[in-house]
């Protein structure tokens, strides 16, 4: 990378402006107003080694249909990543809200499916918990992406599961 790239992330319906520059063979991080040095490794297959403000990080990156899964220590958060000037123009277009449309909830990493929170037909809100799925002995609750309703669980109770994983469909 031989300029600043930009990015717009929404994390948990918030959106986070975000400027990664090159800087002495590591990155200057921007998340809004905070700055961090980074120091990455790409291992491969979506898997980074990261040196943040002296601390070691290993991270894995799932790509879904509409978000990334980003598991770290394992933790999995959903984020939708989009370059800045995407995200302008569809802020410009109104195509920034909440997608309408089919939306595939996929599993972050191979795991079992432990319980469904909704069914068939549910209604459901932007955040509202779905399905929970464990891994790595830790129980996940995977959230709507935004509202509509439950289409198909394609996965059912005790299921194991491979990392991407369509596990529930809401419209």
């Amino acid at each position: 990378m031989s300029t600043t790239a930009s990015y717009v992330a929404t994390w948990r319906g918030q959106e986070i402006p975000i400027r990664v520059s090159p800087l002495a063979g590591r990155y200057l991080v921007r998340l809004g107003t905070e700055a961090l040095e980074v120091d990455l490794l790409a291992a491969g297959n979506g898997l980074y080694s990261l040196i943040v403000a002296g601390r070691s990080y290993e991270v894995d990156v799932v790509a879904g249909e509409e978000e990334l899964t980003v598991l770290v220590r394992n933790e999995p958060y959903r984020i939708r990543m989009q370059d800045e000037r995407t995200a302008r123009l569809r802020a410009a277009t109104g195509m920034g809200k909440a997608q309408a449309g089919k939306r595939t909830l996929t599993s972050p990493m191979p795991g079992k499916v432990v319980r469904h929170l909704v069914k068939v037909g549910d209604a459901v809100e932007a955040g509202q918990g779905v399905i929970v799925v464990e891994a790595m002995k830790m129980e996940n609750e995977l959230r709507a992406p935004g509202p509509g309703t439950v289409r198909e669980i394609r996965a059912p109770e005790g299921a194991l599961v491979a990392g991407g994983a369509p596990l529930v469909v809401i419209e």
